[in-house]
């Protein structure tokens, strides 16, 4: 494919009705963010959940950009997305301003930070006991309660003024304690236990819970830089569980970092199709290894990140499709040889197996006696053919005593 004819596709990329008027500033790509995040929440929730912003990559003018000056990602547009603990992003809505602070009947208001979790929250099962974890910007003991009747329990760092009636330690007191120090309080709401725990680290951090407290305590290596050596801290179980299971919008991130799609556009809902699409993708790996793991499969046998992409992009190449005719120019036949000496051949490059998709998808695979001679690809095959596949371009045998070009493709 010719760069103008990508660039010709890629200007008729479009998702909605552009005749239909719509106040709602995502119209140009709202169907097709409706059908993912409806496709991402039918698989089961893992047990622990987080909530936590993401930024994609954008530069251009859109009345929907964001600048954040302490991100790695200074200028781009914001998603608040519903995560596992292992990266799996369950559903997702993107920021476009005050016009997203609405509820349904019969949900409480939690302020505008807190209306977010709670319109996320929507997907997760009520009275399962699913843990979902945020960040101070949401948490709040009006919305850590609100879960709680849902039967969802939550951990959050809080910020000191969103407890006021809390009378926890003060930063100094924790200080002159040392490293490792900490406070408790515990309240009862509307027969819910919620817990507060203040604990000193580097600095003080405050945390508010609703499933557990500062028991049972655990030991964390830290650096000390006075002593020039490591050190054990003690460390509440509440702030364990906080960090083991808060990173999953992080992780995602990081994998859609790896290999992001870079592809420039005039258009600015361009860059959130390709976003999406990178997100698509990641989330179909998660759920590959989830597979495997579940099949017991060696680290070995599955696919890395990079692998699976480029199996997809052939698969969507090559799945389905007729194969190209000839290349364009003179017969290498006709064309008249300079060299006096007849040219030493050399050993033909071996050529892989298409992905399975490719493989075993029945359309336009086609026997083809080809000049060269290779050895059979098919497994537990070691004869030597000059039958091959047009479309997967390898080598099969095909006589009336041996048809492994039938074998190659049926699974």
């Amino acid at each position: 494919m010719t760069a103008n004819r990508f660039e010709e596709i890629k200007r008729f990329l479009h998702f909605s009705d552009n005749s239909m008027q719509s106040a709602d500033k995502l119209h140009k790509i709202r169907p097709l963010i409706e059908q993912l995040r409806t496709r991402f929440v039918s698989v089961p929730m893992e047990e622990n959940l987080s909530v936590d912003e993401q930024i994609v990559p954008f530069k251009g003018r859109s009345c929907l950009r964001q600048y954040y000056p302490k991100k790695p990602h200074k200028w781009g547009y914001k998603i608040w997305v519903l995560c596992g603990a292992s990266g799996y992003a369950y559903d997702f809505e993107c920021y476009t301003g005050r016009s997203d602070n609405t509820l349904l009947e019969g949900e409480e208001d939690c302020g505008a930070s807190g209306n977010v979790v709670i319109r996320l929250s929507r997907a997760i099962p009520a009275n399962v006991n699913h843990k979902l974890f945020f960040d101070n910007y949401f948490t709040s003991p009006d919305l850590q309660l609100y879960l709680a009747k849902r039967g969802i329990w939550s951990i959050g760092t809080v910020r000191g003024n969103r407890i006021p009636q809390c009378s926890l330690k003060a930063d100094v007191d924790l200080r002159k304690l040392g490293r490792g120090a900490f406070d408790e309080k515990v309240a009862v709401v509307d027969d819910i236990e919620i817990a507060s725990v203040r604990w000193f680290d580097n600095k003080a951090v405050t945390l508010l819970s609703t499933f557990t407290g500062c028991q049972p305590t655990t030991e964390v290596t830290r650096w000390n830089g006075k002593e020039l050596c490591h050190e054990k801290v003690k460390c509440p179980n509440i702030v364990s569980i906080y960090n083991k299971h808060m990173g999953g919008v992080d992780l995602i991130d990081s994998l859609i970092g790896l290999y992001r799609n870079k592809l420039r556009s005039k258009k600015w809902y361009h860059r959130l199709f390709f976003h999406m699409l990178d997100m698509t993708v990641i989330n179909a790996w998660l759920l590959y290894r989830r597979r495997a793991a579940a099949a017991d499969q060696g680290a070995s046998k599955t696919m890395t990140l990079h692998e699976f992409k480029a199996s997809i992009a052939e698969a969507l190449c090559k799945a389905a499709v007729a194969p190209r005719s000839l290349k364009r120019g003179r017969p290498q036949d006709k064309i008249k040889s300079t060299h006096p000496e007849p040219i030493p051949k050399k050993r033909a490059a071996t050529v892989c197996a298409p992905v399975s998709d490719v493989r075993f998808d029945g359309v336009h695979h086609y026997p083809a006696i080809r000049l060269e001679r290779r050895r059979c690809k098919r497994d537990r095959c070691n004869k030597i053919t000059q039958v091959a596949c047009t479309k997967c371009n390898v080598h099969l045998c095909l006589s009336s005593k041996q048809n492994c070009f039938i074998a190659f493709h049926t699974k």
